[in-house]
């Protein structure tokens, strides 16, 4: 049962990553979407997903993921920042 469990919560994580990856945010703020409601039509998930989605980043990550040019902030809300 315990393993079912883990597996569960496994898959979750990975469907985050597929499609509500980093990588995908960023690229959405490239092209200036701005609120959760348009990031979330333009990822082609629900509201709902993304909102999961940020909330497993945080545990993952923390207040924050950086990446190459790119600081990804997830508390207090969802924000991308283009470092120089």
């Amino acid at each position: 049962m315990i393993a079912t469990y883990k597996n569960i919560v496994q898959l979750k994580d990975l469907q985050y990553e597929k499609y509500a990856g980093i990588i995908k945010i960023i690229n959405a703020f490239n092209l200036g979407i701005k609120t959760t409601y348009d990031l979330a039509k333009y990822l082609h998930v629900s509201e709902t997903f993304l909102r999961n989605a940020i909330n497993y980043y945080k545990i993952k990550y923390g207040l924050y993921f950086e990446i190459d040019t790119y600081i990804v902030y997830f508390k207090p809300n969802l924000g991308v920042m283009k470092k120089f």
